[in-house]
């Protein structure tokens, strides 16, 4: 009994230090280079992808811009113009006096106011006006409103962009980490998945849900409501 209890003590301590001597296993096994821990990863959208999105969702391309500006310009060529129509009726009623039985009158006699020569005419008039102001088409207080415009536009394209840029590169640097050095402790795993879900959900804020879209497959080039067309997957 005794001799037993101590074989089977012995039997467990050496497990246990035979476990415990393994060599853990090395964070990134697997991976030669930095290039091919990105690779997993070129099924997603680029950056420059992202980008465009942004720009589309929020309607602040360039070349949108340049539209504004080009039709601005072309404004102060169009004229004023102005219509006016004027309709008249005239009438017109003559008499000749008589006497009683027709005679021409005689002074003294009594005569009658008998209804001789009526008419009835019709004038229509229409004015049409231009007007051009000639300097504005030099520089129009239009074309002066659109830069200004533009240059708020272009202030707020910047600033959604770097957003999109840096909630990109994070979302990025996190799916390298859990990759490379993945975690095995469920709440730190749970904490990991609802930060990716966090930034994923703000870059299809600013991207209209194209990113999302294109993650899931959806050719979000031709979209134009992209939500239906997510929903549409199976």
């Amino acid at each position: 009994g005794a001799g037993t209890d101590r074989w089977t003590m012995s039997v467990v301590l050496l497990w246990v230090g035979w476990a415990r001597a393994e060599p853990p296993a090395e964070p990134g096994a697997g991976f030669g280079s930095a290039a091919e821990v990105l690779a997993r990863f070129d099924g997603e959208p680029t950056i420059g992808e992202v980008h465009a999105w942004v720009e589309r969702h929020t309607h602040t391309s360039p070349a949108q811009v340049g539209r504004w500006l080009s039709q601005s310009a072309s404004f102060a060529a169009l004229p004023e113009v102005t219509l006016e129509y004027e309709l008249q009726n005239d009438y017109d009623l003559g008499f000749d006096y008589q006497t009683a039985d027709g005679a021409e009158p005689a002074a003294g006699t009594d005569v009658l106011a008998v209804s001789d020569d009526a008419g009835q005419g019709q004038t229509q008039e229409y004015q049409l006006r231009l007007k051009w102001q000639l300097d504005e088409l030099v520089m129009s207080s239009e074309k002066i409103r659109v830069i200004n415009e533009a240059q708020d536009l272009a202030r707020f394209r910047d600033q959604v962009l770097a957003d999109a840029t840096r909630l990109y590169f994070e979302r990025r640097r996190l799916q390298v980490e859990r990759l490379v050095t993945p975690t095995t402790d469920p709440a730190a795993t749970a904490k990991e998945e609802l930060r990716l879900l966090e930034l994923t959900a703000r870059l299809d804020a600013l991207t209209g849900g194209a990113f999302s879209a294109a993650c899931a497959g959806v050719d979000v080039r031709s979209a134009t409501r992209i939500g239906d067309r997510t929903r549409e997957r199976p």
